[in-house]
């Protein structure tokens, strides 16, 4: 589960602090926290591997986490801005990263235009730009639909 912090409304200091828990048996049985953790936003799992993007909207870095040895690290991605999903194509096992495109007035909080059209990301699990593409505003959802056979005519 990726939990947020939570933050008091008039001062934004840090109340609970969020990170990633994980839950097993109907419980929550671990919280990880830290620098690890902190800042995660989104998340897609395939193949006993939990990929997680930290820190979305100011610097954003993708870790993954093996769910098997229970160790982060760190997947060397290149050209993230505000990363908004996540997603691993089942079938070719690519990771797709969607992203709202670089805002000319880059503050801490956000490098994000939210007037512009977003870019998708295709890597490889070892973190090699595969390919990028455009999309509307805001791309929010990686959807795989592996029911269909599309074909061409």
């Amino acid at each position: 589960i990726v939990d947020g912090d939570v933050y008091d409304w008039e001062t934004w200091d840090v109340v609970s602090a969020g990170g990633l828990r994980r839950l097993q048996n109907g419980k929550v049985d671990k919280l990880y926290t830290g620098s690890v953790a902190m800042g995660a936003n989104q998340m897609a799992y395939s193949d006993d591997k939990l990929y997680v993007v930290k820190d979305a909207y100011t610097a954003p870095v993708i870790l993954v986490y093996d769910t098997q040895k229970e160790t982060f690290a760190d997947l060397p991605v290149k050209g993230l801005v505000a990363a908004n999903a996540i997603g691993i194509d089942p079938v070719k096992k690519e990771l797709l990263v969607l992203s709202y495109s670089q805002s000319a007035e880059v503050s801490e909080y956000t490098m994000a235009d939210y007037n512009a059209p977003g870019f998708a990301n295709r890597y490889d699990l070892l973190g090699n730009l595969l390919g990028t593409f455009s999309t509307g505003v805001g791309p929010t959802a990686v959807i795989y639909n592996t029911g269909v056979e599309y074909v061409e005519k």
